[in-house]
């Protein structure tokens, strides 16, 4: 998955930025991330459970480095409880994950020559890709058109960079412009434009030509053609000896069985009168060379094509698309995972409910506490630290002698207890106006995006937000004037978006 054509400069500085900004930016927030929710989760866990002494260091004071991960990965089996153990399992995946991330979204950009795609002609030259154009009709009589055709005239079409057509072939975007569809008009359905490309306007003429004669000169009548500036010619007994290449959709016959000869080019289901066979109804894409009159079917083209580094070296830069999948994936588990512990905590941790959170200071206070259980002070005032260390070892620690009754109830029960005397109908006597408001801008909302008429004065898509706005008032408000502070922020993010699609949305 590589972008853009740049010098070696260019491409290596988006390299370095990339490192700097989304690979050490991204730890960073990360790592703010995790750090929050896992020290929630250890004061969660440390309210009915033990933790090791090393397992509270590692994951307050060391949790952004390997070492801490290591010690949380030795120090497993020393953390009591089930919640505990599982708590410390996502904790330690996660830290590695945060710790990798630099490396791993390193490695999965960088930057290569560009190369460009040659053809071998007939004559063993190498001819840029794109200048072989898939061939949709041949005409096998064309010296019988007059002055410019000959015999085997090949209508190619010009490829087209449009990332939405992933095929190309089939979808002849490159040659729409030649004419304007008008659905509703089954009495003209297509307008010609004077501006097309000749080749494109070719070959719309060619499939209604088709549509009505046939193929392969098998129809002996007069018949009338109208060539790219208009001009009508009669053409004598037999009709024109036209074959056709198609590269069908899907390898599928039967999608063209709804299209008429305006919508896509004709004859993938045209049946001989003689025999009842349906000749192009193969996928068989043809490519030719005008200059050197090569042609190749699309094994051959593939057999003597080869990519090039050209003289001025440019270089693309881009990702790895396995590595991108895989980090992407591993990304949103940790999101799940990162959300799920944090919701766990904030619902059904007391000392969270008492905002008695743990940071570097809380984390050092309450480490020098569990210290002194294990030592005295004033007789290790001259110990070194790997001496503290061998003391302390072994130690655990736990909130559950803090005075948590006294605190007020988790987070959860407040909602057990609000569900309990929750009754719908007093709640919706109360709530009647807003529930009458989200009422109303749904309606507005289902009528935006499914009725033509009523949503020409703005666009439909941002006219959800007024009733996500009213949604969020029932949900979160507390009060009056917090609720009507919610629906007028949604409300005007309504009228910015709608005018700014008014005014220069509607271009794009």
């Amino acid at each position: 998955m590589g972008y853009g054509n740049y010098s070696f400069g260019v491409a290596k500085l988006i390299d370095v930025v990339w490192d700097v900004t989304v690979g050490r930016g991204g730890q960073v927030l990360l790592a703010a991330f995790t750090y929050k929710a896992f020290t929630k989760s250890l004061t969660r866990n440390m309210e009915s459970s033990l933790v090791s002494v090393e397992t509270f260091k590692a994951m307050t004071l060391q949790n952004d480095t390997f070492y801490g991960v290591l010690k949380m990965m030795r120090y497993f089996q020393q953390n009591g409880g089930k919640r505990a153990k599982v708590a410390m399992f996502w904790t330690i995946l996660s830290a590695l994950f945060v710790l990798l991330m630099p490396t791993w979204l390193s490695a999965m950009t960088g930057y290569v020559a560009a190369i460009e795609g040659f053809v071998q002609d007939s004559s063993d030259n190498l001819v840029p890709f794109e200048e072989f154009r898939p061939v949709i009709y041949t005409i096998h009589d064309g010296d019988r058109l007059g002055e410019g055709y000959t015999k085997d005239y090949r209508v190619a079409i010009p490829w087209v960079n449009y990332e939405d057509n992933y095929y190309v072939l089939s979808d002849y975007y490159g040659c729409w412009s030649a004419l304007s569809r008008t659905y509703n008009d089954s009495a003209e359905p297509v307008k010609w434009k004077d501006d097309a490309d000749a080749s494109c306007t070719l070959l719309w003429r060619l499939s209604e030509y088709t549509s009505q004669y046939g193929f392969l000169g098998l129809n002996n009548t007069e018949t009338d053609f109208t060539f790219p500036n208009m001009t009508n010619v009669t053409i004598p007994e037999p009709s024109l000896n036209i074959s056709a290449n198609f590269a069908l959709y899907g390898g599928n016959p039967s999608y063209y069985d709804t299209f008429e000869w305006w919508y896509l080019p004709y004859g993938v289901n045209w049946r001989r009168n003689d025999t009842n066979e349906m000749p192009f109804a193969t996928s068989d894409p043809f490519f030719y060379h005008q200059s050197s009159g090569t042609g190749y079917n699309l094994t051959e083209l593939n057999q003597n094509g080869s990519c090039q580094q050209l003289d001025n070296v440019r270089y693309k830069w881009g990702f790895s698309f396995i590595l991108l999948y895989a980090f992407i994936a591993t990304w949103l588990i940790w999101n799940i995972v990162v959300f799920g512990i944090y919701l766990d905590s904030y619902l059904h941790s007391r000392l969270d409910v008492a905002k008695r959170s743990i940071g570097l200071e809380r984390a050092v206070f309450d480490l020098s506490l569990a210290m002194q259980k294990r030592t005295d002070a004033e007789s290790v005032v001259m110990t070194g630290n790997d001496r503290l260390q061998h003391l302390i070892r072994g130690g655990h620690m736990t909130y559950k002698d803090l005075p948590l009754n006294s605190l007020p109830p988790t987070r959860w029960n407040q909602i057990r207890k609000w569900w309990e005397g929750f009754r719908f109908w007093p709640w919706a006597k109360a709530e009647k106006w807003w529930l009458a408001a989200m009422l109303i801008f749904d309606l507005f909302f289902i009528l935006s995006v499914t009725t033509g008429r009523f949503k020409r004065g703005w666009c439909p898509y941002f006219s959800a937000l007024p009733g996500f706005g009213v949604f969020l008032v029932l949900l979160v408000g507390r009060n009056a004037q917090g609720r009507w502070l919610i629906f007028v922020f949604w409300f005007l993010l309504f009228w910015i978006g709608n005018i700014w699609w008014i005014l220069w949305g509607h271009n794009y």
